[in-house]
């Protein structure tokens, strides 16, 4: 594949709706929703699964590292007995009043074709766990709750046609995994500098926080060849 081939991500419109509806809410409308081979090669190779389009085109969309998936799925089944057949895409964010169990958003490996993947919802509280969903309910559980507004309609509709998720052959970026003293470990979506060197992060805990550098550490990153290796969740 060249440097500069891209494939496209063939996927649903009310799943491009969604995810439209995501980046105009969080900024990213202009940023281009592109994921690398590379990492989905890395990920695909330590658990042993197939990512369907509909999921790649999540990562594209949000800027997300593919690999977060091992680092989630490790702490997931350490911790969390999470089933072998589940790999862990994201922790729902937390709700007021809500269990203070974490909440899994995960692949059902090998169960169903690439073009309809089934997702499932999973806590350690059997009877907060749902099955057979797809990556829309994911997408509207964690990333985009809610009606869009009046405003955030007429942007979908001037979007949809230019937004094309692909996947890329460009290298993986360094991974990069963080903690905070306060939100817990979470995965850099971008770092910048404006006059002061900040980072945008992903924490499972919290959603995506935009911090200075200075208030964040880094986490050794995890090696794709031992996806399991008994590290223990920080905090």
């Amino acid at each position: 594949m060249l440097l500069t081939e891209k494939i496209p991500l063939e996927i649903s419109k009310p799943l491009k709706q969604a995810l439209l509806l995501h980046r105009v809410r969080a900024g990213l409308a202009s940023q281009r929703p592109l994921v690398s081979r590379a990492s989905i090669d890395e990920v695909e190779h330590a658990l042993g699964v197939s990512l369907p389009h509909a999921l790649l085109a999540v990562f594209a969309s949000t800027g997300r590292d593919p690999f977060e998936m091992v680092v989630l799925t490790e702490e997931a089944r350490e911790l969390d007995g999470l089933r072998p057949d589940l790999v862990a895409v994201s922790v729902e964010p937390k709700r007021l009043g809500a269990s203070p169990l974490p909440v899994y958003w995960c692949l059902r490996s090998g169960s169903s074709p690439p073009h309809s993947p089934e997702m499932v919802r999973w806590t350690l509280d059997s009877e907060g766990r749902c099955y057979g969903l797809s990556v829309l309910d994911f997408v509207r559980a964690c990333l985009a709750e809610g009606e869009p507004t009046a405003e955030e309609k007429i942007a979908i509709r001037g979007l949809l046609l230019r937004f094309k998720p692909a996947v890329v052959s460009q290298p993986r970026l360094p991974f990069r995994r963080v903690v905070h003293h306060r939100f817990g470990p979470g995965f850099v979506l971008r770092e910048f500098d404006d006059g002061n060197h900040k980072v945008e992060v992903d924490f499972p805990s919290v959603g995506v926080k935009l911090l200075l550098a200075s208030y964040v550490q880094d986490v050794p990153a995890v090696r794709a060849k031992n996806p399991v290796s008994g590290r223990r969740r920080l905090r």
